[in-house]
């Protein structure tokens, strides 16, 4: 897994300045032996401008999330998108009375590229 300085040095090298989505990389099928959690955190805390150094991240996501337990803990962990095989099971976590105040279901009027906050 790359260091988030590192992707953040790429970002620069390439004059990429707008349009940041960060996700954890390839290690989302096995989040607890890889430590994606912990990285997941570090990608909010990035774009929340947290981390000294780290202003790269406009967006951060998580994908392959097929669990109510997982995309929910993902939700309250300050993502602003998750990718998921069962819709359905996301459409009932965005139920959740906790949940339900902090996010909504994207729409076609929605920017991919700016952020949806209250």
């Amino acid at each position: 897994m790359e260091p988030l300085h590192k992707i953040g040095e790429a970002f620069a090298e390439l004059n990429i300045t707008t349009g940041r989505w960060l996700g954890s990389g390839n290690t989302n099928c096995l989040p607890y032996q890889y430590g994606r959690y912990g990285r997941l955190e570090s990608i909010v805390d990035c774009r929340e401008g947290k981390i000294r150094g780290c202003d790269f991240v406009d967006k951060g996501y998580a994908y392959n999330l097929d669990t109510q337990r997982s995309i929910g803990r993902e939700i309250r962990l300050g993502l602003d998108a998750v990718i998921t095989n069962y819709p359905s099971t996301a459409l009932e976590v965005l139920k959740e009375g906790d949940i339900s105040r902090l996010v909504r279901l994207a729409d076609l009027d929605d920017s991919p590229w700016k952020r949806i906050v209250d």
